[in-house]
């Protein structure tokens, strides 16, 4: 596939904001805590791969 870390992170935000476009923004806070736990589990797996 081609993908690095950084394109994939790329397309979480892009996946967040259409999220929340939808949702509101009541939903923002949970969101960006998920997503950037996914970031932080995706360096460490880059940092140690």
């Amino acid at each position: 596939m081609g993908t690095n870390g950084h394109e994939l992170g790329d397309c979480l935000r892009v996946v967040n904001e259409e999220i929340i476009a939808r949702l509101g923004e009541d939903v923002d806070r949970g969101w960006r805590l998920k997503l950037q736990t996914a970031q932080e589990v995706l360096e460490n797996l880059i940092k140690n791969g």
